[in-house]
């Protein structure tokens, strides 16, 4: 549920990520990750985070219908092509926990997460599933190189759909505007929780446990 007191959305000390439109990637390299992302202003930084995490707020709560008394929200659908080219549709997973994790190559707290999220998967037991969303902006070869480089492997797609050149069609049904994002999915189907920003093994667990209950 989107709680102030069971879900942690916003930055929460971490920091969040965005991708620039490919023709700015070009000229301007990723914001806080590209050729002058070292030179930008300390305060700039804090503004742009700042910025990032009340559109993020905002667009969830939009997205998901969240206000103060709501009850739990269905998760919306997902279906998503795989690697593999296989299929993967999140209510092909309805009775498990479902783990679902916003990310791109460049993402710096990405990195810093992932040896959780492949531990946790392969500790978690048939009721829990993982999944990892990549941005649209990435290229398919350095999503490759970063799978291979962090040994993960539970599913793994890119969010292709959608006319919009920044933002797949999974990420805007889920509000996505900052990577890491992480949501937890309930064996209902509910959202249980949403995370932004970069989770460590034991923190992972703690909303894994959660959202069985």
């Amino acid at each position: 549920m989107l709680a102030d007191d069971g879900v942690t959305v916003g930055p929460t000390g971490q920091p969040v990520t965005l991708a620039d439109t490919e023709a700015d990637l070009e000229e301007h390299g990723r914001i806080g990750y590209g050729r002058y992302g070292s030179a930008s202003p300390k305060i700039l930084a804090a503004i742009i985070i700042l910025v990032v995490a009340a559109i993020g707020i905002g667009s969830l709560r939009e997205r998901l219908g969240d206000a103060p008394g709501d009850g739990p929200r269905m998760a919306p659908d997902i279906e998503l092509a795989l690697l593999d080219g296989s299929p993967w549709r999140l209510s092909d997973h309805r009775g498990a926990v479902v783990v679902i994790n916003f990310w791109a190559s460049w993402c710096e707290p990405c990195k810093e997460e992932m040896p959780a999220f492949e531990l946790a998967s392969a500790q978690g037991g048939a009721d829990v599933v993982f999944v990892g969303v990549g941005a649209k902006l990435d290229r398919d070869e350095d999503v490759r190189s970063f799978i291979q480089r962090y040994g993960v492997t539970y599913a793994i797609g890119r969010d292709l759909g959608g006319d919009d050149r920044g933002r797949g069609t999974i990420e805007r049904d889920y509000g996505v505007v900052g990577y890491p994002a992480t949501f937890f999915i309930s064996p209902d189907g509910t959202i249980s929780a949403v995370v932004m920003g970069a989770i460590d093994i034991d923190r992972l667990q703690t909303y894994i446990d959660a959202a069985r209950t």
